[in-house]
């Protein structure tokens, strides 16, 4: 509808928004809890309400920052049918103000859980619809991210050529990046995370020596601040460690398993919980090293309140949300690429 309309049950009051802006989320507190107040006013109300068009654009991309945030938020904590809800109310609010390269960034997010939950060529489809959707829109940053979760459904796919191609793109971009004109809800795009997320795409196509050299090179660029992002990205040097090939290196990588659980132990991360849960799986067989033990036997010693002990396979571990069955990607797929850019 257009953006200066009053439609009844088609606005959002501002009164709803209240003080709870849509300011990136800062690395070391980012979670569901810390989402609450948006969980609470990110809401259509049925009430008519007049304004103009600046206003009523402003109010529909506040609107679509929330959607993202909470929705980013609930995917962090395992809560996916919530997450795609969320997604989709700041999907509708960006399209109707307008803010095709918001809408794009959504689609990203959107692709990342969709490979996440096993459904890589969704996520696919997400990219394709941003890429077509935001043509002569975009800055090197917003095409770094849309190239990067690419690669990574690619990845998903094993399509090796597809994903190298598109891990040339995403680093091309990156090396191209102007901050000044970059959307502030990228601030956490960079060359490093997109070079350490290269070598996550690669760990996933089992390339074990170029993805220890990618992670290595990205994760050490890492803002001190970024904890979950460290957390997650040491898993995956671990991850790389341990398989087949030169770079194999049990100890090395039970060092960097044990380096995760106490960063882990500041967060509150179902994504986190869950890598270090995969990992100690795969370091089982690896159980007569000594530092290897250490990992196994860490989920007595952590906080409870960083889902450690869940990730280290006691009872609880890696919940999914029952509300959302894999068929629900369908829609959302259809509704993006049907609806939003159409």
């Amino acid at each position: 509808m257009p953006i200066n309309a009053a439609a009844p049950g088609q606005v959002v009051h501002l009164a709803q928004l209240g003080e709870h802006g849509a300011e990136p989320a800062d690395e070391r507190t980012r979670h569901a809890a810390s989402c609450q107040p948006g969980h609470q006013r990110l809401r259509l109300v049925h009430q008519p309400l007049a304004y103009g068009e600046h206003t009523g654009r402003a109010l529909y991309v506040v609107l679509a920052e929330l959607g993202q945030l909470c929705g980013y938020s609930a995917f962090d904590v395992g809560e996916h049918g919530l997450a795609q809800r969320y997604y989709i109310a700041g999907l509708r609010a960006a399209h109707s103000a307008d803010d095709r390269p918001f809408g794009a960034h959504i689609l990203a997010t959107m692709a990342r859980q969709a490979t996440c939950q096993g459904q890589p060529a969704d996520a696919v489809t997400f990219i394709e619809t941003a890429l077509a959707g935001t043509r002569g829109q975009v800055t090197p940053a917003l095409l770094a991210e849309l190239y990067d979760r690419q690669a990574h459904a690619f990845a998903a796919l094993r399509d090796t050529l597809a994903c190298l191609a598109a891990i040339s793109q995403a680093r091309t971009q990156a090396e191209q990046l102007r901050p000044d004109d970059d959307p502030s809800w990228l601030y956490w795009l960079n060359p490093a995370a997109i070079t350490a997320n290269a070598g996550t795409s690669l760990l996933e196509l089992g390339q074990a020596e170029q993805a220890v050299a990618l992670l290595d090179e990205g994760i050490a660029q890492f803002s001190a601040s970024f904890v979950r992002d460290r957390q997650i990205g040491l898993v995956r040097q671990a991850e790389a460690r341990i398989l087949p090939g030169k770079k194999r290196d049990v100890e090395a990588a039970a060092g960097l398993g044990l380096e995760s659980i106490e960063l882990a132990e500041r967060l509150d991360s179902a994504r986190g919980a869950g890598r270090l849960h995969e990992l100690s799986l795969r370091m089982k067989a690896y159980d007569t090293v000594p530092a290897v033990r250490g990992i196994l036997g860490a989920g007595g010693g952590v906080g409870a309140r960083a889902g450690v002990r869940t990730a280290l396979g006691q009872p609880g571990a890696h919940k999914v949300d029952p509300l959302t069955p894999t068929s629900a990607w369908c829609w959302t797929s259809h509704l993006t690429t049907r609806h939003y850019f159409g």
